[in-house]
């Protein structure tokens, strides 16, 4: 029985496309690919796998699995590319893109949300250093892949500063480092 599983698996298995499946033995690309490596990744998978959906019914199945719906979100947020360059990258359909995106990020944004980011208890700060600190601001540059569009599009993208173009994500931390926004 279990070796008729491994061959079912070796035939829906297709090298030319980016899937979990071809991502999970080779940890440098997927840590291109979604920032994370196989092992990481399969941490956060844990973490939602069950409330990611996958459609049952008629037709033929989807050959898009809960990792792949994940690796696609991780990409989108990494690179933040366009629905077009994504569905290149997955080789699926831009549309199919789109709705994997919404149904996946309304699913997991909150439960990722709830495990990763704690509650502020002022109380349990230290009051020694800066007493009248309570938060820190960061900001961190994330490089992305050149984006499609007019100059003035991709303008808005480029940071002279690191001669790169990329997306600025700041955080709001307490005093001990919890991330709060």
């Amino acid at each position: 029985l279990e070796q008729l599983d491994i061959d079912i698996e070796e035939e829906e298995l297709d090298p030319s496309r980016e899937c979990w499946s071809n991502l999970q033995f080779d940890g440098t690309w997927c840590k291109v690919i979604c920032g994370f490596y196989p092992n990481e990744f399969l941490e956060i998978f844990d973490i939602c796998s069950a409330d990611i959906t996958i459609h049952i019914g008629r037709g033929r199945r989807s050959s898009i699995t809960r990792e792949d719906k994940l690796l696609i979100v991780l990409c989108h947020v990494k690179h933040y590319e366009t629905n077009s360059m994504l569905a290149e990258t997955f080789s699926i359909s831009p549309s199919n893109v789109s709705r994997i995106l919404h149904e996946t990020l309304r699913i997991v944004g909150p439960i990722l949300y709830n495990h990763f980011v704690h509650l502020v208890h002022y109380d349990l700060m230290p009051k020694d250093i800066f007493p009248s600190t309570k938060f820190v601001l960061d900001t961190t540059f994330q490089p992305i892949w050149t984006p499609l569009g007019s100059f003035a599009e991709r303008a808005m993208y480029f940071s002279r500063k690191h001669k790169a173009y990329g997306l600025k994500t700041q955080c709001l931390h307490d005093r001990n480092g919890i991330l709060i926004h």
